[in-house]
């Protein structure tokens, strides 16, 4: 009653009333994989209604049940503080320190796969569809801030027959300095600017 938290149909663009760009920018990707595990979990369901086909692996379906329950949440029961549209609060806390997310990302990376170009194109406008609901296309520099995760997934999954590939190992690479990048930043309280 008190935090806002009342059922409400949203209203975009989503925002957070704390913290910067960058706040907005993890909850932006924060709702990606959601999306995706709703889609997964929809596929899943089907094959268990219309199929009668069972899943063994009763952590993944977990996992696939908490992060749109997540999205849902944060969507439809969060207050419209400060700007008048819905606040996400923060969905990257629940999503990215949650153990679900290392069940997700595991089951997303683990198989070796062979991308098509539909693969390619769903995560490129999934993304950006995503990044839409955030209203934040309003110059090429926030395009290209957005996007520039989104360039390192696509070179994943090119790259991801072939695991041991230097490509993948850059990629990577990269990735650990950004998080020790960002752990410093938040060390020194400059993280939410």
């Amino acid at each position: 009653k008190y935090m806002g938290h009342e059922f409400s149909m949203p209203k975009l663009p989503f925002c957070t009333f704390y913290g910067g760009q960058r706040i907005t920018w993890l909850c932006a990707y924060a709702m990606i994989p959601c999306v995706i595990a709703m889609t997964l979990l929809g596929k899943k369901s089907y094959e268990w209604l219309f199929k009668n086909k069972k899943s063994e692996d009763k952590i993944w379906i977990l996992t696939l049940c908490y992060l749109p329950i997540i999205l849902f949440v944060m969507i439809f029961f969060n207050p419209k503080w400060g700007s008048g549209t819905t606040n996400l609060l923060g969905i990257h806390r629940y999503i990215f320190c949650s153990p679900f997310i290392f069940v997700f990302l595991y089951q997303m990376v683990s198989k070796p796969q062979t991308y098509r170009l539909k693969h390619f194109i769903f995560v490129f406008v999934l993304c950006n569809v995503v990044f839409l609901t955030m209203w934040h296309y309003t110059n090429i520099q926030k395009f290209i801030f957005y996007n520039f995760i989104t360039a390192l997934v696509l070179a994943y999954m090119y790259h991801s027959i072939n695991k041991r590939s230097w490509v993948v190992m850059a990629i990577c690479a990269f990735n650990l300095l950004i998080q020790v990048s960002l752990f410093n930043q938040f060390m020194h309280a400059i993280f939410t600017e």
